[in-house]
């Protein structure tokens, strides 16, 4: 009865009865569109959900799962330095209050303890890796940023100074 066809960019029941069934059923969208919808952009990259339940060996919820969590470890640190640049830039412009420095605070501190609390209590297995793929990936690119700028100062030739440039034009 569900004999599937594969078509580049679609799937669809072979059956022309499954098709009209899945069509009928206005009650579970997902459903509907997971079978019939040939534009799988509300479904984000089936390809690539695929390849990581294909690696992974886990079921779509735990990969799902994994990557959500990643997905917030990633809003941490530029969370912190958005909280950071709110005080400092209210600092700047002589607007400070004790209510945006709590309120940044605040922020901050959350959003820390939501990676704190990972490493505190790990979760379930799969889940637990992402706090360690996390702090990889921000290592690399921080030292991406780092060999990037040391290599740039390293080829960088000096500015003449004024008092230099001035005693040559006497001369």
């Amino acid at each position: 009865m569900f004999s599937p066809q594969f078509t580049p960019g679609q799937w669809r029941p072979a059956d022309p009865a499954v098709r009209a069934y899945i069509a009928t059923r206005r009650t579970i969208p997902l459903l509907r569109d997971a079978a019939i919808d040939t534009n799988q952009s509300r479904a984000g990259s089936p390809p690539a959900m695929v390849l990581l339940i294909w690696v992974t060996g886990q079921g779509i919820f735990t990969v799902y799962t994994a990557l959500a969590t990643l997905l917030v470890f990633f809003w941490v640190i530029p969370y912190l330095l958005i909280a950071a640049g709110a005080v400092a830039l209210m600092k700047r412009l002589r607007s400070l209050t004790a209510g945006l420095v709590i309120s940044a605070l605040v922020g901050a501190v959350t959003m820390g303890w939501l990676y704190v609390n990972n490493l505190v209590n790990p979760p379930a297995s799969p889940i637990d890796a992402m706090s360690w793929v996390f702090l990889v990936t921000i290592a690399v690119g921080f030292a991406a940023f780092w060999l990037t700028e040391r290599r740039s100062k390293a080829g960088a030739v000096e500015p003449i100074s004024q008092d230099a440039d001035a005693s040559t034009r006497t001369s």
